[in-house]
């Protein structure tokens, strides 16, 4: 795995698990480790610790990973039912760019509109992976700021909820309000980070590019 795929899967676990650990204080449910008695093999038990936190940990970010895929994609395709957007979050550009895309790569069929996902991946990493690979690495850029934001935001969410379970009655403010907060920064940054990409697509587009045609 890449060394961008590995930063989202982790970055939004620390944030769930600091929140819930914050959470558990305010509310009196971290044990006691000062009367904890330590074992024999005290080092083989830190070890098991650590191997099993670090499986944890990743296995927690693919699973947020996933649930705010599959929260953005029903969202686009909410707006995809009212004859809004391509269907998918990943691509958000007018008719007119997937027409210049279309004509950039040569296409012969007629685009649909579930098609511009991938029109525009082809765009992408093809062409300007091929002939601009620093506006492409900058794409990479801003799409992981834009996961990476989303995700977290969605791990705070979710050790809110795990936390209402888990304490069984109103959460403190204490809780609620940093966590809330966090979420409002990390949206904020992913929204941002989205628009940036979607108009950065479009400004390529813009661009003079030698079509398959030409050549």
């Amino acid at each position: 795995m890449d060394e961008d795929r590995r930063v989202r899967f982790f970055v939004s676990p620390m944030f769930f698990l600091a929140s819930i650990l914050w959470g558990f204080y305010r509310h009196d449910l971290l044990p006691d480790l000062s009367k904890a008695q330590p074992s024999g093999n005290w080092v083989a038990s830190i070890v098991g610790i650590v191997l099993g936190a670090s499986i944890a940990v990743f296995a927690l970010g693919f699973l947020i990973g996933t649930v705010t895929y599959i929260l953005l994609r029903l969202l686009a395709l909410a707006f995809y039912a009212r004859g809004k957007g391509s269907g998918c979050h990943e691509v958000a550009v007018g008719g007119r760019t997937i027409d210049r895309i279309i004509d950039i790569l040569g296409a012969k069929t007629i685009c649909k509109r579930n098609q511009q996902l991938f029109i525009a991946v082809t765009f992408d990493h093809e062409t300007l992976s091929k002939n601009s690979k620093g506006i492409h690495k900058w794409l990479m850029r801003r799409w992981n700021a834009f996961s990476i934001g989303s995700t977290s935001v969605v791990g705070l969410l979710l050790s809110l909820l795990i936390g209402r379970i888990a304490v069984r009655t109103n959460l403190r403010s204490e809780w609620i309000w940093p966590a809330l907060a966090m979420c409002v920064f990390f949206g904020v940054s992913a929204f941002f980070a989205w628009r940036d990409t979607m108009r950065m697509i479009e400004f390529q587009a813009d661009r003079h590019w030698p079509s398959r045609q030409e050549d």
